[in-house]
Protein backbone atom coordinates (compact mmCIF):
# COMPACT_ATOMS: atom_id res chain seq x y z
CA UNK A 1 0.00 0.00 0.00
CA UNK A 2 1.22 3.48 -0.87
CA UNK A 3 0.89 6.00 1.96
CA UNK A 4 0.14 9.54 0.78
CA UNK A 5 -0.08 12.83 2.66
CA UNK A 6 -2.14 15.55 0.98
CA UNK A 7 -1.23 19.00 2.33
CA UNK A 8 -3.83 21.70 1.79
CA UNK A 9 -5.68 24.72 3.18
CA UNK A 10 -8.24 24.54 5.97
CA UNK A 11 -11.20 25.72 3.93
CA UNK A 12 -11.99 27.13 0.53
CA UNK A 13 -11.80 25.90 -3.04
CA UNK A 14 -8.50 24.02 -2.68
CA UNK A 15 -9.77 22.32 0.47
CA UNK A 16 -12.86 21.18 -1.43
CA UNK A 17 -10.66 19.93 -4.26
CA UNK A 18 -8.55 17.96 -1.78
CA UNK A 19 -11.64 16.40 -0.22
CA UNK A 20 -12.84 15.07 -3.55
CA UNK A 21 -9.37 13.82 -4.49
CA UNK A 22 -8.89 12.06 -1.15
CA UNK A 23 -12.34 10.45 -1.20
CA UNK A 24 -11.84 9.06 -4.69
CA UNK A 25 -8.30 7.84 -4.02
CA UNK A 26 -9.51 6.07 -0.87
CA UNK A 27 -11.88 4.01 -3.01
CA UNK A 28 -8.80 2.25 -4.36
CA UNK A 29 -7.42 -0.10 -1.71
CA UNK A 30 -3.80 0.47 -2.75
CA UNK A 31 -3.67 4.06 -1.36
CA UNK A 32 -3.74 5.11 2.28
CA UNK A 33 -4.40 8.85 2.20
CA UNK A 34 -3.97 11.31 5.06
CA UNK A 35 -4.88 14.99 4.84
CA UNK A 36 -2.91 17.69 6.64
CA UNK A 37 -4.42 21.17 6.76
CA UNK A 38 -2.56 24.35 7.60
CA UNK A 39 -4.00 26.91 9.98
CA UNK A 40 -2.27 30.27 10.24
CA UNK A 41 -3.48 30.96 13.79
CA UNK A 42 -1.82 34.37 13.99
CA UNK A 43 -4.27 35.72 11.42
CA UNK A 44 -7.99 36.49 11.75
CA UNK A 45 -9.91 33.35 10.95
CA UNK A 46 -13.19 33.59 9.08
CA UNK A 47 -16.15 32.81 11.31
CA UNK A 48 -18.06 29.96 9.75
CA UNK A 49 -19.28 26.50 10.63
CA UNK A 50 -17.82 25.15 7.40
CA UNK A 51 -14.10 25.67 7.77
CA UNK A 52 -12.63 22.21 8.21
CA UNK A 53 -12.12 19.77 5.35
CA UNK A 54 -14.41 16.82 5.95
CA UNK A 55 -11.72 14.15 6.02
CA UNK A 56 -8.92 16.04 7.76
CA UNK A 57 -6.64 13.73 9.73
CA UNK A 58 -4.34 16.43 11.06
CA UNK A 59 -4.21 20.18 11.38
CA UNK A 60 -0.99 22.14 11.92
CA UNK A 61 -1.12 25.62 13.38
CA UNK A 62 1.58 28.01 12.16
CA UNK A 63 2.47 31.10 14.19
CA UNK A 64 4.69 32.70 11.56
CA UNK A 65 5.84 32.10 7.99
CA UNK A 66 9.32 31.27 9.30
CA UNK A 67 7.89 28.17 10.99
CA UNK A 68 6.70 26.58 7.74
CA UNK A 69 9.98 24.84 6.87
CA UNK A 70 10.47 23.21 10.27
CA UNK A 71 6.94 22.65 11.61
CA UNK A 72 5.47 21.12 8.46
CA UNK A 73 8.77 19.62 7.34
CA UNK A 74 9.42 17.78 10.60
CA UNK A 75 5.82 16.53 10.70
CA UNK A 76 6.01 14.87 7.30
CA UNK A 77 9.65 13.74 7.60
CA UNK A 78 8.76 11.80 10.76
CA UNK A 79 5.61 10.32 9.21
CA UNK A 80 5.36 6.94 7.51
CA UNK A 81 4.10 8.53 4.28
CA UNK A 82 5.77 7.54 1.03
CA UNK A 83 4.52 10.52 -0.99
CA UNK A 84 4.03 14.13 0.10
CA UNK A 85 1.54 15.80 -2.22
CA UNK A 86 1.22 19.56 -1.79
CA UNK A 87 -1.88 21.33 -3.05
CA UNK A 88 0.01 24.52 -3.80
CA UNK A 89 -1.67 27.89 -3.97
CA UNK A 90 0.06 31.19 -3.19
CA UNK A 91 -2.71 32.06 -0.73
CA UNK A 92 -1.82 28.94 1.26
CA UNK A 93 1.98 29.10 1.08
CA UNK A 94 2.47 32.83 1.06
CA UNK A 95 6.24 32.97 1.36
CA UNK A 96 8.12 31.47 -1.59
CA UNK A 97 11.35 31.58 0.37
CA UNK A 98 10.10 29.53 3.31
CA UNK A 99 8.21 27.12 1.08
CA UNK A 100 11.42 26.37 -0.83
CA UNK A 101 13.14 25.80 2.53
CA UNK A 102 10.34 23.38 3.39
CA UNK A 103 10.88 21.41 0.17
CA UNK A 104 14.64 21.33 0.76
CA UNK A 105 14.10 20.10 4.33
CA UNK A 106 11.98 17.18 3.12
CA UNK A 107 14.26 16.33 0.19
CA UNK A 108 17.46 16.44 2.24
CA UNK A 109 16.16 14.56 5.27
CA UNK A 110 13.96 11.83 3.82
CA UNK A 111 13.45 9.53 0.86
CA UNK A 112 9.89 10.67 0.34
CA UNK A 113 8.64 11.58 -3.11
CA UNK A 114 7.33 15.15 -3.45
CA UNK A 115 4.53 16.26 -5.78
CA UNK A 116 3.23 19.80 -6.25
CA UNK A 117 -0.18 20.37 -7.77
CA UNK A 118 0.04 23.97 -8.95
CA UNK A 119 -3.46 25.40 -8.71
CA UNK A 120 -2.24 28.78 -10.02
CA UNK A 121 0.62 29.29 -12.46
CA UNK A 122 1.44 33.00 -12.57
CA UNK A 123 3.71 34.40 -15.26
CA UNK A 124 5.64 37.20 -13.49
CA UNK A 125 9.41 37.02 -13.02
CA UNK A 126 9.20 36.31 -9.27
CA UNK A 127 6.95 33.27 -9.78
CA UNK A 128 9.04 32.04 -12.71
CA UNK A 129 12.11 31.92 -10.44
CA UNK A 130 10.01 30.11 -7.84
CA UNK A 131 8.82 27.42 -10.28
CA UNK A 132 12.35 26.86 -11.56
CA UNK A 133 13.68 26.48 -8.02
CA UNK A 134 10.84 24.12 -7.09
CA UNK A 135 11.62 21.90 -10.06
CA UNK A 136 15.04 21.12 -8.56
CA UNK A 137 13.50 19.92 -5.29
CA UNK A 138 10.46 17.90 -6.32
CA UNK A 139 9.64 14.81 -8.34
CA UNK A 140 6.55 15.97 -10.24
CA UNK A 141 4.38 19.00 -10.95
CA UNK A 142 0.69 18.46 -11.63
CA UNK A 143 -1.13 21.20 -13.52
CA UNK A 144 -4.73 21.30 -14.70
CA UNK A 145 -4.32 22.50 -18.29
CA UNK A 146 -2.06 22.00 -21.30
CA UNK A 147 -1.43 25.75 -21.53
CA UNK A 148 0.06 25.69 -18.01
CA UNK A 149 2.35 22.80 -18.95
CA UNK A 150 3.49 24.64 -22.06
CA UNK A 151 4.27 27.77 -20.07
CA UNK A 152 6.36 25.85 -17.51
CA UNK A 153 8.19 24.08 -20.33
CA UNK A 154 8.90 27.40 -22.03
CA UNK A 155 10.52 28.81 -18.87
CA UNK A 156 12.87 25.85 -18.61
CA UNK A 157 11.12 23.29 -16.41
CA UNK A 158 11.80 19.70 -17.48
CA UNK A 159 8.75 18.69 -19.53
CA UNK A 160 8.95 15.12 -18.21
CA UNK A 161 8.33 16.42 -14.70
CA UNK A 162 4.99 18.01 -15.61
CA UNK A 163 1.75 15.99 -15.65
CA UNK A 164 -1.56 17.43 -16.85
CA UNK A 165 -4.52 16.22 -14.80
CA UNK A 166 -7.77 18.19 -15.10
CA UNK A 167 -9.60 19.65 -12.13
CA UNK A 168 -12.19 17.05 -11.19
CA UNK A 169 -15.93 17.33 -11.68
CA UNK A 170 -18.16 15.86 -8.95
CA UNK A 171 -21.11 13.63 -9.71
CA UNK A 172 -23.95 15.24 -7.78
CA UNK A 173 -27.59 14.39 -7.25
CA UNK A 174 -29.50 16.82 -9.40
CA UNK A 175 -32.80 16.09 -7.63
CA UNK A 176 -33.15 18.47 -4.71
CA UNK A 177 -35.48 20.80 -2.93
CA UNK A 178 -35.30 24.41 -4.07
CA UNK A 179 -32.94 26.66 -2.14
CA UNK A 180 -35.64 29.33 -1.89
CA UNK A 181 -33.16 32.09 -2.71
CA UNK A 182 -34.74 32.91 -6.07
CA UNK A 183 -38.18 34.50 -5.68
CA UNK A 184 -39.50 35.03 -9.22
CA UNK A 185 -40.15 33.28 -12.53
CA UNK A 186 -37.63 35.50 -14.36
CA UNK A 187 -34.38 34.23 -15.93
CA UNK A 188 -32.29 33.25 -12.92
CA UNK A 189 -28.60 34.20 -12.78
CA UNK A 190 -26.07 33.38 -10.06
CA UNK A 191 -22.61 34.75 -9.22
CA UNK A 192 -21.07 32.62 -6.48
CA UNK A 193 -17.71 32.60 -4.73
CA UNK A 194 -15.48 34.92 -2.74
CA UNK A 195 -16.25 38.59 -3.43
CA UNK A 196 -12.89 39.91 -4.62
CA UNK A 197 -11.62 42.38 -7.18
CA UNK A 198 -10.31 39.78 -9.66
CA UNK A 199 -13.72 38.13 -9.98
CA UNK A 200 -14.89 41.19 -12.01
CA UNK A 201 -18.46 40.78 -10.80
CA UNK A 202 -19.23 44.51 -10.98
CA UNK A 203 -18.29 44.75 -14.65
CA UNK A 204 -20.47 41.76 -15.54
CA UNK A 205 -23.38 43.18 -13.53
CA UNK A 206 -23.19 46.43 -15.51
CA UNK A 207 -24.21 44.44 -18.60
CA UNK A 208 -27.10 42.71 -16.80
CA UNK A 209 -28.88 45.13 -14.48
CA UNK A 210 -30.56 47.06 -17.28
CA UNK A 211 -32.69 44.04 -18.18
CA UNK A 212 -35.93 43.56 -16.18
CA UNK A 213 -36.16 39.95 -17.41
CA UNK A 214 -33.42 38.86 -14.99
CA UNK A 215 -33.30 37.88 -11.32
CA UNK A 216 -29.69 37.98 -10.19
CA UNK A 217 -28.07 36.68 -6.99
CA UNK A 218 -24.53 37.55 -5.92
CA UNK A 219 -23.47 35.19 -3.13
CA UNK A 220 -20.20 34.66 -1.35
CA UNK A 221 -17.93 35.54 1.54
CA UNK A 222 -16.70 39.12 1.39
CA UNK A 223 -12.94 39.41 0.96
CA UNK A 224 -13.04 42.96 -0.41
CA UNK A 225 -15.42 45.40 1.26
CA UNK A 226 -15.01 47.85 -1.63
CA UNK A 227 -16.42 45.28 -4.06
CA UNK A 228 -19.45 44.77 -1.82
CA UNK A 229 -20.07 48.52 -1.57
CA UNK A 230 -19.96 48.96 -5.31
CA UNK A 231 -22.33 46.02 -5.91
CA UNK A 232 -24.77 47.58 -3.44
CA UNK A 233 -24.60 50.82 -5.44
CA UNK A 234 -25.45 48.88 -8.61
CA UNK A 235 -28.41 47.33 -6.82
CA UNK A 236 -29.93 50.78 -6.33
CA UNK A 237 -29.81 51.37 -10.11
CA UNK A 238 -30.89 47.91 -11.21
CA UNK A 239 -33.97 47.26 -13.31
CA UNK A 240 -33.35 43.56 -12.77
CA UNK A 241 -34.02 41.95 -9.40
CA UNK A 242 -30.62 41.95 -7.72
CA UNK A 243 -30.04 40.22 -4.38
CA UNK A 244 -26.79 40.06 -2.43
CA UNK A 245 -25.95 37.24 0.02
CA UNK A 246 -22.62 38.41 1.51
CA UNK A 247 -21.63 35.30 3.43
CA UNK A 248 -20.08 31.87 3.08
CA UNK A 249 -22.74 29.46 1.83
CA UNK A 250 -22.94 25.95 3.22
CA UNK A 251 -22.25 23.10 0.81
CA UNK A 252 -25.96 22.34 0.55
CA UNK A 253 -26.94 25.98 -0.03
CA UNK A 254 -24.22 26.39 -2.60
CA UNK A 255 -25.31 23.40 -4.64
CA UNK A 256 -29.02 24.15 -4.49
CA UNK A 257 -28.77 27.83 -5.44
CA UNK A 258 -26.57 26.99 -8.44
CA UNK A 259 -28.92 24.20 -9.47
CA UNK A 260 -31.90 26.57 -9.19
CA UNK A 261 -30.20 29.07 -11.51
CA UNK A 262 -30.50 29.09 -15.28
CA UNK A 263 -27.03 30.60 -15.68
CA UNK A 264 -23.87 30.60 -13.57
CA UNK A 265 -21.57 33.47 -14.55
CA UNK A 266 -17.80 33.38 -14.00
CA UNK A 267 -16.49 36.71 -15.35
CA UNK A 268 -13.03 36.42 -13.78
CA UNK A 269 -10.28 38.79 -14.84
CA UNK A 270 -7.49 36.36 -13.99
CA UNK A 271 -4.91 36.18 -16.75
CA UNK A 272 -2.85 33.31 -15.44
CA UNK A 273 -3.05 29.53 -15.74
CA UNK A 274 -5.35 27.77 -13.32
CA UNK A 275 -8.68 25.96 -13.15
CA UNK A 276 -12.01 26.83 -11.58
CA UNK A 277 -13.71 24.60 -9.05
CA UNK A 278 -16.82 26.75 -9.44
CA UNK A 279 -16.88 25.94 -13.15
CA UNK A 280 -16.81 22.21 -12.48
CA UNK A 281 -19.50 22.54 -9.83
CA UNK A 282 -21.75 24.44 -12.22
CA UNK A 283 -21.48 21.94 -15.07
CA UNK A 284 -21.93 19.02 -12.68
CA UNK A 285 -25.29 20.48 -11.64
CA UNK A 286 -26.49 20.99 -15.20
CA UNK A 287 -26.42 24.79 -15.05
CA UNK A 288 -25.31 26.70 -18.14
CA UNK A 289 -21.99 28.27 -17.19
CA UNK A 290 -20.84 31.42 -18.97
CA UNK A 291 -17.20 32.45 -18.67
CA UNK A 292 -14.78 35.22 -19.53
CA UNK A 293 -11.81 34.84 -21.90
CA UNK A 294 -9.46 34.05 -19.00
CA UNK A 295 -6.88 31.29 -19.71
CA UNK A 296 -8.39 29.31 -16.82
CA UNK A 297 -11.46 28.50 -18.91
CA UNK A 298 -9.62 27.43 -22.05
CA UNK A 299 -10.39 23.72 -21.65
CA UNK A 300 -14.14 24.38 -21.46
CA UNK A 301 -14.19 26.93 -24.27
CA UNK A 302 -12.45 24.48 -26.62
CA UNK A 303 -15.39 22.12 -26.19
CA UNK A 304 -18.23 24.60 -25.64
CA UNK A 305 -17.39 27.85 -27.47
CA UNK A 306 -20.91 29.14 -26.78
CA UNK A 307 -19.93 29.55 -23.11
CA UNK A 308 -17.29 32.19 -23.76
CA UNK A 309 -18.30 35.85 -23.46
CA UNK A 310 -15.49 37.77 -25.15
CA UNK A 311 -16.86 41.30 -24.94
CA UNK A 312 -18.22 41.17 -21.38
CA UNK A 313 -21.80 41.55 -22.62
CA UNK A 314 -23.42 38.77 -20.58
CA UNK A 315 -26.86 40.28 -21.06
CA UNK A 316 -26.76 39.91 -24.83
CA UNK A 317 -25.24 36.42 -24.63
CA UNK A 318 -28.07 35.20 -22.40
CA UNK A 319 -30.77 36.83 -24.50
CA UNK A 320 -29.26 35.28 -27.65
CA UNK A 321 -29.21 31.82 -26.07
CA UNK A 322 -32.83 32.22 -24.97
CA UNK A 323 -33.96 33.46 -28.38
CA UNK A 324 -32.12 30.70 -30.29
CA UNK A 325 -33.37 28.12 -27.77
CA UNK A 326 -29.98 26.35 -27.65
CA UNK A 327 -29.88 25.67 -23.90
CA UNK A 328 -30.10 21.87 -24.32
CA UNK A 329 -27.33 21.89 -26.92
CA UNK A 330 -25.00 23.82 -24.61
CA UNK A 331 -25.81 21.64 -21.60
CA UNK A 332 -25.15 18.48 -23.60
CA UNK A 333 -21.64 19.71 -24.43
CA UNK A 334 -21.01 20.83 -20.84
CA UNK A 335 -22.10 17.47 -19.43
CA UNK A 336 -19.75 15.67 -21.82
CA UNK A 337 -16.91 17.83 -20.47
CA UNK A 338 -18.06 16.89 -16.95
CA UNK A 339 -17.79 13.19 -17.81
CA UNK A 340 -14.32 13.65 -19.30
CA UNK A 341 -13.13 15.32 -16.08
CA UNK A 342 -14.96 13.20 -13.49
CA UNK A 343 -13.29 12.74 -10.11
CA UNK A 344 -13.11 8.99 -10.74
CA UNK A 345 -10.93 9.64 -13.82
CA UNK A 346 -8.89 12.32 -12.05
CA UNK A 347 -8.16 9.97 -9.12
CA UNK A 348 -7.13 7.23 -11.55
CA UNK A 349 -4.71 9.59 -13.32
CA UNK A 350 -3.31 10.80 -9.99
CA UNK A 351 -2.88 7.21 -8.81
CA UNK A 352 -0.79 6.45 -11.90
CA UNK A 353 1.59 9.24 -10.89
CA UNK A 354 1.89 7.74 -7.40
CA UNK A 355 2.45 4.25 -8.82
CA UNK A 356 5.20 5.41 -11.14
CA UNK A 357 7.06 7.34 -8.45
CA UNK A 358 6.72 4.65 -5.80
CA UNK A 359 6.97 1.46 -7.84
CA UNK A 360 8.59 2.67 -11.07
Amino acid sequence: MIEVCLITETFGGIATYTNYLSENLQMKEKYDVDTLTINYNYERQYKTDHVITSNTNHMISIKSYEQIANVIGNAVINSTDDIIHFQHEFNIFRSNRYFLELLANIKNNSNKKIILTLHSVFTDAKRIRFFRNCSELIDRFIVHQENAKQFLTDIGVNRNKIIVIPHGTPKLNKNHNSSGFFKSDKIKIIFSGFLTETKSIEQALLSLISCPKFEIIVAGMVKDEGVLRRIKTLKEKSKAILRIIPRFLSKEEHQTVIKDADYLILPYNQNYYSASGMLHLGISLGTITLVSSSPKFEELVKRVPECEVKDGNYKQTILDIEQLNIQKEILKKELKFAEETSWVKVAKMTGKVYDYLFIG
